[in-house]
């Protein structure tokens, strides 16, 4: 299979595993939002941090499929996390100034996925370096 054509497969399983993430956030969200007295914002805060852990084996598991080097992976998936919650939250601060909080939210997480994908590909799945590469002897 072509570079092209895998990376294809891997960012519509990427999407896949985000359409449970996106309900599991979006659960929180709207009972924390309807149900309490819980601002928009903390309400974010906590589904995207829910999300967050089930998002980690998510995309680990099937997204990427590299479903090992937690002690590598793990780290670099809290930060890619925090500066994703962020990142998201001072957004939504913004958009919720502009529209309800369903719609905000909305907006805000399309946003906010290309960044996700781009921060896990690029820093938490990235393929390790072979020995050879890591020590500057590639042919």
């Amino acid at each position: 299979m072509s570079v092209a054509r895998a990376r294809v497969f891997e960012i519509v399983r990427y999407f896949g595993v985000g359409v449970g993430l996106i309900s599991i956030e979006y659960v929180v969200y709207l009972a924390l939002i309807e149900l309490s007295p819980v601002a928009p914002v903390a309400a974010h805060i906590a589904g995207r941090s829910l999300a967050a852990v089930a998002g980690y084996f998510g995309h680990a598991h099937i997204t990427f499929k590299q479903a090992n080097d937690h002690r590598r992976r793990a780290p670099r998936y809290l930060l890619v996390f925090l500066l994703n919650i962020a990142f998201s939250t001072v957004l939504l601060q913004f958009v919720l100034t502009i529209l309800d909080p369903i719609r905000g939210k909305i907006v805000t997480d399309v946003i906010a996925a290309g960044f996700c994908y781009l921060a896990a590909r690029l820093v938490v799945f990235a393929p390790a370096a072979s020995a050879g590469e890591a020590r500057g002897s590639g042919d």
